[in-house]
């Protein structure tokens, strides 16, 4: 195999890795974790008016639980977040990646009292940067694509 060839496999699994940390990072409410998948100055942005710019800013963002999160899912509280991320796409330059995913995310909260869980998909739209041997999002657009709503039938809380 060439040097390239094993260069492009390395990269591809270190953009992978951060793909799944940041979902890891997501469905335990790990803020730090999270944010840690971002450079120091990354962006992330949710629809048309949501932009959260560096790391403390999307520290402070995840931490919330009574802005974003409630206006996008209509709950009163967020117990649960289940993220599968695939059909995963990556076109590499030099040290520079666009990635494209999409994720289904399976959320499980309450709204007025009462058990809800969504399901949604969305894509993420990322420029990756290659920091060292690692790779983190430089910026992130986070496009909703649909939601199902329906009761779930037993959660922990």
């Amino acid at each position: 195999m060439s040097k390239k060839s094993q260069r492009l496999l390395t990269d591809r699994a270190a953009v992978t890795d951060v793909l799944n940390r940041y979902a890891l990072g997501v469905d335990t409410m790990d803020a730090h974790l999270t944010a840690s998948c971002f450079t120091p100055d990354g962006r992330y942005e949710i629809g048309e008016n949501e932009v959260v710019v560096g790391r403390p800013a999307f520290i402070e963002f995840l931490e919330d639980k009574t802005g974003i999160r409630k206006r996008e899912t209509g709950l009163d509280g967020v117990d649960i977040f289940t993220h599968m991320i695939s059909n995963v796409m990556m076109e590499f330059d030099g040290d520079r990646a666009d990635v494209q995913s999409m994720v289904t995310a399976y959320v499980i909260g309450t709204r007025d009292a009462t058990g809800v869980m969504l399901v949604r998909c969305v894509r993420y739209y990322d420029e990756m940067a290659r920091d060292g041997d690692e790779w983190l999002i430089a910026r992130r657009r986070h496009v909703f694509e649909w939601m199902y709503e329906t009761t779930p039938t037993a959660f922990r809380t």
